[in-house]
């Protein structure tokens, strides 16, 4: 049965050739996943990568054929990671391109292609001014997010011979796994004429590609973002919504809060694609979420303004809040749709707001009953944005809520009252 296949996979260690037969055999399974497995192990192990360099087993007719077999069973599995950062010999570079075409890998097959052309045309050295970029590029995929910015930007970008050589081996990076780190660093290099190239990324139905066309499109041209993106509010794909939202709110200006304000405005209050957008406007920090808001809250009304402002803000946005948003009406309904997050997000950051909005901040959490919403026993939290708060503050804020409320519940407010 295929669990009892894959437990045979997992327990075996690679430690022999006995054991990589009893993969090999189970590579050729009718469970699906079972062949995914073993296909993985034998890459693990180093089997594959050993195989398509002739490192091991002896060479005949028959194992020759076994081992082709095997090479290409993987690859059509989806299994690829072998054929990054290998060693071959000429007369191997076909076979490396038809199992990345196999695998679905076009950036290796473009890479094996332009080694295959070299060896033939006896041009190598003319590509290697920067030998190393296919590698680079490869590696740099799998890095962890939060490295790919600064290691993009240790590379020669206004080099234009790096630029060309990006170019001419990454002819079509639209479908590429690599293309996230080729917009990036389209980005980071300002190369502006990779526009049309960002567009047609835009399209390829890929969210991930999409997405990242979309941050490099606002950085290289932010008036060709104002007007591709908002089509994409609408996708069919939560993530490319989100981002499109994200975007337009933080990267492009103040006409992106527009576009995202008259969306909000039109847009069913039904409608799935409010809630990605709304979430997309979050991601894009405190700022934003305080711009939309004082922007385009006569437009979108207090209660989505209020959702926007749900899961909280930092403490820029409060900032941005009690300089401009001084309508004590519109501060009323905004904060009793935005709920109990809405509100500790002020008192997080009492220490920076100035005196009369932080008055007016005050008396309008109580006059919305806000302190009913904390959750008792209070949590972390609570505790420490209470901290912020005058004695005489705090007695305002709950002594309302400690009228009414029963034995345990009133021995705890007293002591947030205290604390």
């Amino acid at each position: 049965p295929p669990l009892s296949q894959m437990l045979i996979i997992d327990a075996l260690e690679g430690h022999s050739r006995v054991d990589e037969e009893r993969v090999e055999t189970l590579l050729y399974s009718d469970d699906a996943e079972t062949s995914f497995r073993a296909a993985r192990t034998l890459e693990r192990w180093g089997t594959l990568k050993d195989l398509l360099e002739g490192n091991t087993r002896e060479e005949n007719e028959e194992n020759s054929e076994k081992n082709l077999d095997i090479l290409k069973r993987s690859a059509s599995l989806g299994v690829s990671r072998f054929l990054e950062n290998i060693s071959l010999h000429s007369d191997k570079v076909s076979l490396a391109i038809e199992l990345a075409d196999l695998a679905r890998r076009e950036d290796l097959v473009r890479i094996f292609t332009v080694e295959k052309e070299g060896n033939e045309n006896g041009k190598k050295e003319e590509m290697t001014i920067f030998p190393n970029l296919s590698e680079t590029l490869l590696s740099l995929s799998e890095e962890p997010e939060g490295k790919v910015t600064e290691k993009i930007r240790e590379l020669p970008l206004d080099n234009s011979e790096f630029k060309n050589q990006v170019e001419s081996t990454f002819p079509i990076p639209e479908r590429d796994i690599s293309a996230r780190i080729l917009y990036a660093m389209a980005a980071a290099g300002a190369w502006k004429d990779w526009e049309p190239r960002l567009l047609k990324g835009l399209k390829t139905g890929i969210p991930e590609i999409a997405v990242s066309a979309m941050e490099a499109l606002a950085e290289i041209s932010p008036s060709s973002a104002l007007e591709a993106l908002p089509p994409f509010l609408e996708d069919p794909c939560e993530q490319v919504r989100e981002a499109a939202a994200r975007i337009l709110s933080s990267r492009v200006s103040g006409e992106g809060i527009k576009i995202l304000g008259e969306f909000l405005k039109t847009e069913p209050g039904e409608s799935g694609y409010i809630k990605a957008v709304l979430s997309g406007i979050r991601e894009a920090g405190g700022a934003a979420i305080a711009r939309c808001i004082i922007d385009n809250f006569r437009d979108i009304g207090a209660e989505i303004a209020g959702e926007l402002l749900s899961e909280g803000i930092d403490k820029v946005g409060v900032e941005i809040l009690a300089d401009e948003f001084t309508d004590t009406n519109n501060l009323k309904n905004l904060l009793k749709h935005s709920g109990y997050h809405g509100g500790l997000s002020l008192l997080s950051a009492w220490p920076v707001i100035k005196e009369k909005p932080r008055q007016t901040f005050l008396q309008t959490l109580i006059d919305i009953n806000w302190a009913e919403s904390i959750p008792l026993p209070p949590s972390l939290q609570v505790t420490e944005a209470l901290k912020n708060l005058g004695s005489e503050e705090k007695k305002t804020l709950l002594e309302p809520v400690l009228q009414t409320a029963g034995g345990r519940d009133r021995r705890q407010i007293r002591k947030l009252m205290k604390n």
